[in-house]
């Protein structure tokens, strides 16, 4: 859960700053929900949990649909962080891009 902790403080950091006047408090919780729903949602949690059997290609999809999640929302969260903080976030973006793309070549393979 790497992933989760990073999200976490960088949430704290996002919820620390002030941006300009132009961000709404609505531009946060749609950050909060986007991520709740998802990202950490409760029904990908039990997906990942649960002892059912998938096949190499559903788990694969499952990845890359997470990985695409995840690249969306911190591209958004890049509006609401303080420029010191942006470079964090362009790389986190880079390794999940990365991660999108190993996913890509081992789908190709199957």
């Amino acid at each position: 859960m790497k992933h989760k902790q990073r999200f976490q403080e960088m949430l704290s950091v996002i919820e620390d700053y002030q941006p300009p006047q132009s961000y709404s408090e609505e531009y946060f919780l749609y950050l909060k929900s986007y991520a709740d729903e998802h990202i950490f949602s409760q029904e990908k949690t039990a997906y990942i949990s649960s002892e059912e059997k998938r096949t190499l290609q559903q788990i694969i999809d499952f990845a890359l649909g997470i990985e695409k999640d995840s690249i969306l929302y911190y591209l958004e969260a890049k509006n609401l962080v303080s420029p010191s903080q942006k470079d964090k976030l362009d790389k986190i973006i880079e390794e999940e891009r990365r991660h999108y793309l190993k996913l890509l070549e081992v789908k190709k393979r199957w």
